[in-house]
């Protein structure tokens, strides 16, 4: 009797542990997890690349995007498995910014348990924006703007880093394929390599102008132009008058530059921060 007692008092207890450790292990798992941190969201030609940091322990993280800094966030993507820390969104408006953020999650009898939301960051968007119209219809000049325009296409800054006109565009020469057209040289109209490039100059300056970047040099033609009112221009010479500005910004931007006809038209695009 005794003996079938001690059996019994000793399965209850093996039984009672299990029910303990059990409901540890569930009530371990039950915790809120450890939030990650969202370093680095670029967004650039309709996608935004996003990348956090790795957190143990957990079973996954999901991303959350808004339009709004302070709106409504959408859960976008579950990603499950902890080593996963990088995701691609695609097909973004290319006008808009984006705001993103993590949150972690355990699974907990199929139940997702997650943590608090990571960091804010946020990519794309137009910051600035100008068109400009000529009227004149020259052929070797509208040739020039899209050689201009061309170098100019693409280019991105970093925070602290400069545009220099001169070295982006190079040489007026006819080897770099530019035309002689009417140019506005030492207060005379002639005809020169590059002539009307500096219509694409001048719609640079009014996007650092919208954006309020900082202007390291500018100049003006010191006469009517066709294409902007007096004292909204900036012309270039080489080797004699420059146009430089600085991303005094703390995001990444890129520089869209194209020219048709006689017109042309420069963006800044906000890729993302630092």
């Amino acid at each position: 009797m005794k003996k079938t007692l001690f059996k019994i008092f000793v399965v209850l207890i093996t039984f009672g542990l299990l029910i303990l450790q059990n409901y540890y292990v569930l009530a371990s798992n039950s915790k809120e997890p450890n939030k990650t941190k969202l370093i680095k969201v670029t967004v650039n030609n309709g996608k935004a690349s996003i990348k956090w940091k790795k957190i143990k322990n957990v079973d996954g993280y999901s991303v959350y995007m808004s339009t709004l800094k302070n709106g409504k966030y959408k859960k976008i993507k579950n990603i499950y498995g902890s080593k996963n820390i990088t995701y691609i969104k695609k097909n973004l408006d290319y006008n808009k910014e984006y705001y993103f953020k993590i949150k972690t999650f355990k699974l907990v009898k199929d139940k997702k348990i997650y943590s608090k939301s990571s960091n804010i960051r946020n990519g794309g968007g137009i910051i600035a924006s100008k068109v400009l119209t000529s009227t004149s219809d020259n052929e070797s000049r509208n040739t020039n703007l899209r050689i201009a325009c061309k170098k100019i296409n693409g280019i991105i800054l970093k925070p602290g880093q400069k545009f220099v006109w001169s070295k982006v565009i190079g040489r007026l020469t006819e080897t770099n394929g530019y035309r002689k057209a009417i140019a506005y040289v030492n207060g005379n109209n002639r005809m020169a390599y590059g002539g009307g490039v500096c219509q694409v100059s001048t719609n640079l300056y009014q996007c650092v102008k919208q954006s309020k970047m900082k202007l390291v040099e500018r100049h003006e033609h010191g006469k009517a132009i066709t294409y902007i009112e007096n004292g909204e221009d900036a012309t270039v010479s080489q080797g004699y008058k420059d146009f430089i500005f600085k991303n005094n910004k703390s995001y990444t931007i890129k520089i869209i530059a194209n020219s048709w006809n006689n017109v042309t038209i420069c963006q800044f695009y906000k890729i993302g921060d630092k």
